[in-house]
Parts: structure tokens; C-alpha cells; sequence
């Protein structure tokens, strides 16, 4: 048995991006593998609209050949697809709202998005509880309809990019980012009693031991290239 781990490929909406996941997807999965989705795979999906399906038919195509196989597909939920529960369990995704642990050899092992965990930004833990937040779920899902979230969703997605490349720059060479999430990990680590994190939303692919936990980041895909896959080491691979 497999598990095979991405996040953060952020497919937008003209299917840019979408070679990678596409790739990943492509893998020839084993009845016995696992599949993790840690958020934003997609730059902008919220709310379960049907329109998604259309939009990204070949995903949920797949997804749905998966599935048929038995093989498990988990899905937790980023900062750029959330509110999107019935839209997956629909079509076969089982979805975590929260971090979640799973037992991988005879290891405590920590699934998360990220940002669940990050530290030192008391400001985007604000905004990750108003948009997560259940009176903007029911807004999402009563209230406004597929365009108005469209276009609300693509004004908050560029800013939201502006905002991270003016404080970041170039993520992979910013050495704050890696060690921020270091002892962001570190500290996650005690509080959930693991010893292995796995996440991504930084953006920093990261693999980092110590003598009392490990931590993996996916870091950001288009930049990357590559997926976590764990059998009896983690090892990250390249998309063909």
C-alpha cells in the first residue's frame, strides 16, 4: 500500500495548472493506495456548485474512476476551495474540515492544509475564521448564486496573491517562510501527539527531521513539480 500526497497545485479558472493535477491523477493507483488532497488544489472553488462539475469535468471524471476502485480519496479543505463538502462527498471525495491523523507505518501521522497550524499571523486566522465560518456557508449556499461567488472569489484571489507577493517575494528562496512553519510544525506536533506533519499552503517544499517528529510541505506545485508519496519512506517524486 501507497499513499500519494499533494496540495497546492491552485488549477485556476482558464485550466492553467491543470497539467499537474491532471499528471498526478494520471498515476496508475493500486486498490490498497490512499490519496491525500491538502488544499487548494484548486485556486477557487467555494461553495458546491454543480457548475463545477462542468468546469473541471475531467477531475471529478477521474475522481470518480478512482473511487470505483475502491481506493480512497480524501480531500481537506484550503483557503482557496472551502464550503465545497456536498459538492465532493457527491461524487465519491471524503472531506476533512479539520486536521485529521491516520497510523502509516506505526506512525502518529498529521494531514493538514497548513494554515490550520501556521503561527505569527494572528491576521490571517481572523480572515481563515470569517471565511470558514457557517453564516458565510449559508450565504454561499442560499444566498448568492455561482456568478456573484465567481466574481467575488476572483477579486479576493488577486488580492489575496498581491498581498502574499509583496510580503514574500519569491516563496521558495524566503528562509522565514520554511523556518516559520518549521516551528509552526514543531509545535503542532506536541499538541496533536504526533510524529509526523504533513501539509503545504506555504508554498516552501520543505522536509525537515528531528529527533522527536518529521514535517513534509508540498509546497507549491507549478513551482515544484512533485507530489509526496509514502510507502515505507516519504519520498518526493516528480509529475511526469
Amino acid at each position: 500500500m501507497s499513499s500519494y500526497v499533494i496540495s497546492d497545485v491552485h488549477v485556476k479558472w482558464d485550466q492553467k495548472n491543470s497539467e499537474y493535477l491532471k499528471n498526478f491523477l494520471a498515476i496508475n493507483f493500486n486498490e490498497n493506495d490512499r490519496i491525500y488532497l491538502l488544499g487548494d488544489i484548486f485556486d477557487l472553488m467555494v461553495g458546491s456548485y454543480q457548475e463545477y462539475e462542468k468546469q473541471y469535468d475531467w477531475f471529478f471524471n477521474r475522481i470518480r474512476e478512482i473511487t470505483a476502485l475502491g481506493i480512497p480519496v480524501y480531500y481537506i479543505q484550503g483557503n482557496h476551495d472551502f464550503h465545497i463538502e456536498d459538492l465532493l462527498t457527491d461524487n465519491g471525495i471524503i472531506v476533512k474540515t479539520k486536521p485529521f491523523v491516520e497510523i502509516i507505518n506505526d506512525q502518529k501521522v498529521l494531514f493538514c492544509h497548513g494554515d490550520e497550524i501556521e503561527i505569527e499571523n494572528f491576521s490571517y486566522q481572523v480572515w481563515r475564521g470569517f471565511i470558514r465560518s457557517y453564516p458565510l456557508a449559508l450565504i454561499s449556499k442560499y444566498v448568492f448564486n455561482y456568478k456573484i461567488v465567481k466574481a467575488i472569489g476572483d477579486y479576493l484571489s488577486h488580492k489575496s496573491r498581491q498581498r502574499n507577493e509583496k510580503r514574500y517575494g519569491q516563496t521558495q528562496l524566503n528562509g522565514s517562510i520554511r523556518d516559520k512553519f518549521r516551528k509552526s510544525a514543531q509545535i503542532a506536533s506536541n499538541e496533536y501527539n504526533v510524529d509526523v506533519i504533513i501539509c503545504g499552503h506555504s508554498h516552501y517544499q520543505d522536509e525537515f527531521k528531528s529527533d522527536s517528529f518529521s514535517y513534509y510541505n508540498c509546497g507549491f506545485v507549478p513551482a515544484s513539480n512533485k507530489y509526496l508519496m509514502i510507502n515505507e519512506s516519504y519520498q518526493f517524486k516528480n509529475l511526469d
